[in-house]
């Protein structure tokens, strides 16, 4: 048999071959033309309407808004530096995290180590705008008043503190041997 079946034995089909393996369209009230038609009914053009007014407004967005000027808006190259931050730096230094963990941890307490440095990664990355005083002005001096160099450093201790925690747990609870239960 060949690569193409034919599938003359199944009710309400007559000579239709389809690959091997793949069922047929046709059913067993036969077979009304394609199935995929395009949906031509008044909310489907509302709908296309509606994606295209969206995306001529972000455009707008993107690149000016009606300002004077029409040069490139600073949210497209914070959207490309956000991106190639991503890609360089981020990305690059995550794997490595992922990989030094898998060599050098034990796998008995590798997913509190990992779980451990996602949330580490998590707090240093909404904490950091506010450790370097991003958004501090000396006029206000109530915009970012506290130390958050030292809040972050508390955190982060508390998050590995927990994690050392459930470490000696688990490694206590599987040198301990386990009474059989009748």
């Amino acid at each position: 048999m060949n690569d193409v079946n034919d599938v003359n034995d199944m009710k309400g089909t007559k000579g239709v071959k389809t690959a091997k393996g793949m069922k047929t369209e046709k059913g067993l009230k036969g077979w009304k033309g394609l199935k995929n038609k395009p949906d031509m009914s008044g909310t489907a053009w509302a709908r296309r309407g509606f994606v295209l007014a969206g995306l001529a407004m972000i455009g707008f967005a993107l690149f000016g808004g009606g300002a004077p000027e029409l040069s490139t808006s600073p949210y497209l190259k914070f959207v490309a530096e956000v991106t190639l931050g991503v890609l360089v730096l981020v990305l690059p230094l995550s794997l490595a995290v992922g990989w030094l963990i898998g060599k050098v941890v034990p796998v008995v307490v590798r997913p509190i180590v990992q779980g451990a440095c996602l949330a580490t990664a998590l707090i240093v990355m909404i904490a950091l705008p506010s450790v370097l005083g991003y958004g501090r002005d000396a006029t206000l001096p109530s915009a970012l008043p506290r130390n958050y160099a030292t809040g972050l450093w508390t955190v982060l201790a508390v998050v590995w503190a927990g994690a050392a925690t459930l470490i000696v747990v688990r490694i206590v609870r599987r040198r301990t041997p386990k009474e059989p239960t009748r």
